[in-house]
This record gives structure tokens, sequence and C-alpha cells, in this order.
């Protein structure tokens, strides 16, 4: 029912999961997207539909992995958006402290998504320098 109605009414669907993903009202959300963005949400709904990795998101959150995260010796960058409604700032904040490597990024982003919108740029932005800083 989904998929067929985020290929019918792709704007109403982003506006129906938008409070998902943000904790912004809407009218801010709006004003933060870009002519591509109900398109790469559209895209992205349409690329989720195996439903187990639904399955394996909710399996995983009930697993501490700290100690998995505090063997990691590889350069990480955290990115997250400050406007995150599904996952938590503590959640950054928690890997940052386990990761003896890493860098965070907190995006003033319209939400979760922080690759779609007005702000995917700063996104690219700090991605792109990250990876140039530690590829020789």
């Amino acid at each position: 029912m989904l998929a067929a109605m985020n290929n019918l009414l792709p704007k109403l669907t982003f506006r129906m999961m938008a409070q998902s993903f943000s904790k912004l009202p809407f009218s801010e959300v709006r004003k933060r997207l870009d002519s591509q963005s109900i398109e790469m949400f559209r895209k992205m709904n349409n690329r989720q539909r195996s439903y187990s990795g639904f399955y394996i998101d909710l399996e995983q959150t009930q697993q501490d992995y700290s100690k998995e995260l505090g063997d990691i010796q590889a350069p990480t960058l955290i990115m997250h958006s400050q406007n995150d409604s599904s996952v938590s700032l503590s959640h950054p904040n928690h890997a940052k402290t386990l990761l003896s490597k890493s860098e965070m990024c907190i995006l003033d982003s319209w939400g979760h998504l922080i690759w779609i919108g007005k702000h995917a740029a700063e996104f690219d932005a700090a991605l792109i320098s990250f990876i140039s800083r530690y590829h020789n």
C-alpha cells in the first residue's frame, strides 16, 4: 500500500512521513526542500522493499555494540542532523566517545535524511572534505 501511495502521491506521502524524520514543523521542512527532494524521497522508498532490513534494524537496536565500535581504528565521520526526530543526538555523541579517530558533523538539515534538501550540499562538502583528508 505504501509503495503504491509513494508512487501515485509522492508529495502527500512525504508530508505524512515528514514528522517521523524531523523535529521541525512541516512549514519549515518545506522551506528546506529543493526541486529534487520529493523525487529522491520517492526513489528511496522504492528501494526499501525488502522489509527484512527493517527487521534487522529493530533487532540491532536491542544490542550493545560498544565493544565493536571501540575496536574501530579507521578514521570515521559521524554525520547527523540536529533536527532528526528518528535518531536522538545521544547516538552520534555515544559513537563519538567510542570511536577514537572520529569526527562529528552535526548538520542543520531538515531532518533524518541529510542527503535530501537544500542542505545536501553541506552534507556533500563535509563528506568530500573528510575523504580528501584521508585519501592518499
